[in-house]
């Protein structure tokens, strides 16, 4: 209670609603309600450093607003008061401050797989008036994040090359600069694709072996990793990317080979295994030998799946005489054809195949004692 003159004077009522409004670094302006009192003479702005500090006024206004102009970048405090004809002062309004409240995350984000590697994200927009611009954060384990773009846009299209789970969370920045919480994460899985089946060995010829495989129907396949091990599948190296279901792996040396392959799709992801075959190449490789046929009509075996522990492909036959060679070849181990006469020093070239069937053994007669006959296998 002030005491002016003779009577009792009460204090006038603190202005109400005082906000802070439009922001910037180096600016505010501060509004509020006005007073009914038919008393009224001004309104006082005061300022400070503090909530709870020393306040100096500002300035003296007649209006319902003011803006404090040529800031520091620093967090101003401020409140009001008025002042009536008689020099009485109210008590100070409710603190305010030039530091905007941080804006609303971003809510309802979803995701879409447009085309093979792109992603469109979306999200509700912001409705605030002081809304800048979008931080769009990605994750590929759900931890850790990486800031990808600041989109003005409440969507945005990720060029993925890559699959697996992709995490997306986003923040809003205001005008003021202040940052949002996040929104709630947001997830997108591209599969792997499915396991190649049926790997299979469907030739296998001397130093060569043809493997094939049932072919996957999958329109983001971007071929088969073919994989072989030598030391008894403990470790396998690539060594053919492959865009059909067959492949032919040449020039083998003696062993055994083991072999699997997966696939891959147009994200650079990679199937399990598949199942795994294998091929034993003998050490007798390449193979030759000299048959001699001791006596005449008395026929000699030379077995070359048995000696090869496989069919001949290619290979020759020289006789050296004296007396002319017969020979007959074996299609499937039991059956002999083609009889033959070569004379000394004829040459006859084994086929690779007869009727698709490899030749396994060449029997060898003469007309004479002790013609000999080489034979070559590579």
């Amino acid at each position: 209670m002030v005491v002016v003159g003779s009577s009792n004077v009460a204090a006038p009522d603190s202005p109400a609603n005082v906000r802070a409004s439009k922001r910037t670094k180096t600016s505010v302006d501060i509004a509020w309600d006005a007073v009914d009192d038919p008393y009224l003479s001004h309104y006082v702005i005061y300022r400070g450093t503090s909530a709870d500090g020393d306040f100096s006024a500002v300035k003296n206004t007649g209006l319902l607003h003011y803006t404090d102009r040529h800031l520091e970048g620093e967090t101003y405090y401020y409140y009001v008061t008025m002042v009536d004809k008689f020099a009485i002062e109210s008590e100070a309004s409710d603190v305010v401050n030039n530091t905007a409240a941080a804006p609303q995350p971003p809510s309802w984000v979803t995701i879409e797989q447009t085309s093979t590697h792109k992603l469109s994200i979306e999200w509700q927009d912001s409705l605030s008036p002081y809304k800048k611009r979008y931080h769009l954060y990605r994750s590929t384990d759900g931890t850790d994040y990486t800031l990808i773009d600041m989109p003005y846009a409440n969507h945005f299209t990720d060029d993925v090359m890559t699959g697996g789970t992709k995490y997306y969370k986003i923040a809003l920045e205001d005008k003021f600069e202040e940052i949002s919480d996040f929104s709630e994460v947001a997830s997108f899985t591209i599969d792997n694709p499915v396991a190649p089946t049926n790997l299979a060995i469907d030739r296998a010829t001397g130093r060569a072996v043809t493997l094939i495989w049932d072919k996957i129907d999958d329109e983001n396949l971007d071929g088969y990793k073919v994989y072989r091990s030598d030391d008894g599948g403990s470790t396998y190296k690539l060594i053919e990317i492959s865009e059909d279901t067959e492949y032919v792996d040449k020039n083998l040396t003696p062993g055994t080979w083991h072999y699997k392959i997966t696939a891959k799709d147009k994200f650079k992801q990679e199937s399990d295994d598949s199942n795994v075959v294998s091929y034993v190449i003998n050490d007798l490789l390449p193979y030759k030998d000299t048959v001699t046929v001791s006596t005449a009509g008395t026929p000699v075996v030379a077995d070359v799946e048995t000696t090869l522990g496989r069919k001949a492909i290619e290979g020759s036959i020289i006789c050296l005489g004296p007396g002319k060679a017969q020979l007959e070849f074996s299609y499937d181990g039991t059956t002999y054809d083609n009889p033959m006469w070569l004379r000394p020093e004829d040459y006859y070239q084994i086929s690779s195949k007869k009727d698709f069937m490899e030749v396994s053994k060449v029997r060898i007669d003469s007309d004479k004692d002790n013609t000999q006959v080489t034979l070559s296998v590579i």
